[in-house]
């Protein structure tokens, strides 16, 4: 299996409550960052399990960090479609 590198999103795109968590909260970002590219990566599985009843659920800023981790905007309103809202 070929490794697949985390895509850093520059700060100044993150939400203001994400920017906030600071330097010595870095592995937090990083986490929230590998969450976002799994959800590419694993973008079949999400839309498959919404159809049988299975749901992935995030808060508004995740999704917005999974939004700006896709490709094209495109990709990003179609996977953030199929993820369920979680009230924060």
């Amino acid at each position: 299996m070929t490794a697949i590198a985390t895509r850093m999103i520059p700060a100044k795109a993150l939400d203001e409550d994400f920017r906030r968590l600071g330097e010595s909260e870095s592995s937090v970002q990083l986490a929230m960052q590998e969450l976002a590219d799994w959800c590419i990566r694993n973008q079949h599985l999400i839309e498959q399990g919404r159809k049988h009843g299975f749901r992935l659920g995030t808060t508004p800023m995740v999704k917005d960090i999974i939004a700006l981790a896709c490709s094209t905007p495109g990709e990003a309103a179609r996977l953030t479609a199929n993820i369920q809202d979680v009230p924060q």
